[in-house]
């Protein structure tokens, strides 16, 4: 289970399984992340609202990959992968 946190600047992952957790700092300090998904292969996309720009986080290394908008003034509030 994935969950972000707006003002705390980080998201997190729940295992029901063992009840473990972990947090993710967002890489980009006051970004908002929102709305996030969860591609099939694990990668978790994170709009960063108030940065203007989508991070991919791989939770088996908790490295981000980011991608900057064409619009630098965007303020991505959701990703849907399809």
């Amino acid at each position: 289970i994935w969950m972000s946190e707006l003002h705390g600047g980080r998201v997190l992952a729940y295992d029901p399984r063992d009840r473990s957790h972990r947090a993710y700092a967002m890489p980009v300090p006051h970004a908002g992340p929102r709305r996030l998904d969860v591609a099939r292969d694990g990668t978790v996309w994170i709009p960063l609202y108030a940065a203007g720009e989508v991070v991919a986080l791989d939770p088996r290394t908790g490295r981000f990959t980011h991608h900057a908008l064409p619009d630098r003034d965007a303020l991505p509030y959701v990703v849907r992968l399809d």
